[in-house]
C-alpha cells in the first residue's frame, strides 16, 4: 500500500476530503443569507471570478479515468453551493 492509499483509508476514502469542503460551504450558504446585500455582492465578487478556473479544474479531475463515478455527485453539489455563491 502506497502512502497516497494509508492517506486515502485514514480519511475515509477519495471523496472525504470534498465533501468536508463541501460542508464547509453548507456554513458559508447558510451564513451568507444573513449577509447584507452589499456583503452578498462582495461574496459574489469574490466567488463569481473564480468559477470558470474551478469548473475547468472540475472537469478535469472528472476526466480521469475512474474518478467520474465515485466524485461526480460531489463535484456537481460542490458546484451548484459555488454558483450559489457566486450569483
Amino acid at each position: 500500500m502506497s502512502a497516497v492509499d494509508v492517506r486515502r483509508h485514514q480519511r475515509g476514502g477519495k471523496a472525504n476530503g470534498l465533501e468536508e469542503i463541501s460542508g464547509g460551504f453548507d456554513k458559508v450558504s447558510s451564513t451568507a443569507g444573513q449577509l447584507s446585500d452589499e456583503q452578498k455582492a462582495a461574496l459574489s465578487a469574490l466567488v463569481g471570478p473564480m468559477m470558470p478556473t474551478l469548473n475547468g479544474l472540475f472537469d478535469k479531475v472528472l476526466a480521469i479515468p475512474g474518478v467520474s463515478d465515485t466524485l461526480k455527485p460531489t463535484i456537481d453539489a460542490l458546484k451548484a453551493k459555488l454558483a450559489g455563491l457566486s450569483a
